[in-house]
């Protein structure tokens, strides 16, 4: 067996000497954390001062890799004079994100790998290389959308799985685990918040995280469903059924946080100066597929489906990615209003045999606000 890993250290910070850490880590960089709303909702945004902080939320409908892969930017903009111009756009900001909860950690180290795996991309790269994660353990009760625990999305992550510090909250302190240089960093900025943990707050810590286990009221069945999906099990029947009730407005696709398609337009105003732009795209839009010649091999609104399904379950892509395309963030399951989510796609899956029982979109949607 291999050497076990562990974290670089483990502290303890009380409940009240958050902000001003934090308001020391807004001195350096462009600090983002769940803002709340007066009606209830989170944001993940940049902070402008330390009362915007609310740790005592579940997560942000929008993924934070928006952060390192922005719904829209420009890459480079040209000129066309006496010769040809381009001029790059990198975003080079130093960010922390701070109180991102695991699912989204995970989220966001899919995202890496895939855009530096066959050809790096440098617009992703300088972000990631100047963000800093700050993570959020779920010791409390889940969302009734939430099944991270079927997808190895969390609730809480194990050293070297994304995380620069991972905080879980005890009571009336936070557990603090850095797990890399750049997190030790932060924690040295103001070594007097901070003490060592005790084998008291690691009990603690082991305690809620058993008890979070048993309170997930959404399954995935994940196995199943990769099984099925890579053996080519799926009745094409099945898959028009879904596909049926799909009306592709790719709510899925923008709100998952491993998602990756996009798109690629030039904007000129008079044909001598203009800029490239990436957008964020979808895989069920009825265009994404059709080549130049106009020929779509994807053109079957069933292939669309079946093609987002296979990207995020067969072991092919599992075995090049290093895990199953979802995390178990359930932000699909608050999306869709056809009921056609990870969670409700899987459990067709399982149960071929029967008719399901869809029901109205909109009957008995989980709430998802805390």
């Amino acid at each position: 067996m291999g050497e076990q890993m562990a974290f670089r250290s483990i502290q303890v910070i009380q409940e009240d000497a958050v902000p001003p850490w934090v308001a020391t880590l807004m001195r350096e960089a462009l600090v983002i954390g769940p803002r709340g709303g007066g009606n209830g909702d989170f944001q993940l945004a940049p902070l402008t001062s330390v009362e915007d902080l609310h740790l005592d939320y579940t997560h942000d409908l929008l993924p934070p890799m928006r952060y390192l892969l922005p719904p829209s930017e420009v890459l480079f903009r040209f000129h066309n004079g006496d010769s040809l111009a381009l001029i790059p756009e990198y975003d080079e900001r130093r960010r922390i994100l701070f109180g991102v909860r695991s699912c989204d950690v995970k989220g966001i180290r899919y995202q890496g790998q895939f855009f530096h795996r066959d050809f790096p991309d440098i617009y992703f790269s300088k972000r990631a290389a100047n963000a800093i994660l700050i993570s959020l353990a779920c010791p409390t009760p889940p969302l009734p959308t939430c099944f991270c625990v079927c997808c190895d999305g969390g609730p809480v992550l194990k050293p070297g799985e994304g995380s620069d510090i991972q905080l879980t909250p005890l009571e009336g302190r936070y557990l603090v685990e850095v797990d890399s240089e750049a997190g030790e960093r932060l924690v040295a900025k103001t070594p007097e918040l901070f003490r060592e943990a005790t084998p008291a707050d690691l009990a603690e810590r082991n305690e809620a995280l058993a008890e979070v286990d048993q309170k997930f009221s959404t399954s995935a069945y994940l196995a199943r469903g990769i099984a099925k999906v890579t053996t080519d099990a799926v009745p094409a029947e099945i898959w028009e059924e879904l596909a049926e009730r799909c009306i592709g407005c790719g709510g899925c696709s923008y709100l998952c946080p491993l998602c990756t398609c996009f798109t690629i337009v030039d904007r000129s105003r008079d044909g001598t100066a203009g800029e490239r732009v990436r957008r964020w795209d979808h895989c069920q839009s009825a265009g994404f597929t059709r080549e130049a010649s106009g020929h779509n091999p994807r053109a079957q609104k069933r292939e669309q489906f079946k093609r987002r399904f296979f990207h995020k379950l067969s072991y092919q892509c599992l075995q090049r990615e290093g895990r199953p395309g979802c995390v178990g963030c359930g932000r699909c399951v608050t999306a869709c209003m056809m009921g056609i989510d990870m969670a409700a796609v899987l459990l067709r899956f399982r149960e071929l045999g029967r008719k399901p029982k869809w029901g109205p979109p909109w009957a008995a949607k989980p709430k998802t606000s805390p």
